[in-house]
């Protein structure tokens, strides 16, 4: 899950992301819903995200890891 108004929200690598607006509780509810209930060849695809994170932290590009 991951707030519509972060930043990090607008990169591609995290549009597998549930999109929630924690501003909005019954969707952000049904939004946690989904989390807790999807299939886990869903869970899986959408675990792919961390690997677009390991690969661009700051750290990686500060060492020149890119």
């Amino acid at each position: 899950m991951c707030s519509q108004f972060t930043g990090s929200y607008s990169y591609s690598g995290f549009r597998s992301c549930i999109a929630v607006n924690p501003w909005d509780t019954r969707n952000t509810a049904n939004a946690i819903y989904q989390a807790l209930t999807m299939e886990d060849d869903e869970a899986f695809s959408r675990w792919d995200v961390s690997n677009f994170v390991r690969l661009n932290l700051f750290f990686a590009y500060a060492i020149g890891r890119t």
